[in-house]
């Protein structure tokens, strides 16, 4: 039997948008998002999920800006 292994689909915590999440097969875009620990952590105080491609990358964008 051949099985393959699928991204999961989920909605963003943030935004409500739905998405693809591959972290479960280890090629997730979310891996190439550069955030910093204190982002990250702020992130998993707030929500218990994965947020959307756009979210994070705001988030990213966010914390640019604040460290200039």
């Amino acid at each position: 039997m051949n099985q393959t292994t699928k991204a999961n689909q989920i909605t963003c915590e943030s935004c409500g948008k739905p998405f693809e999440c591959g972290a479960n097969l280890g090629t997730c875009w979310c891996f190439s998002v550069d955030l910093s620990q204190e982002t990250l952590d702020n992130l998993r105080e707030s929500f218990a999920k994965c947020l959307c491609q756009d979210c994070l990358l705001s988030q990213e964008k966010k914390q640019k800006i604040e460290v200039k």
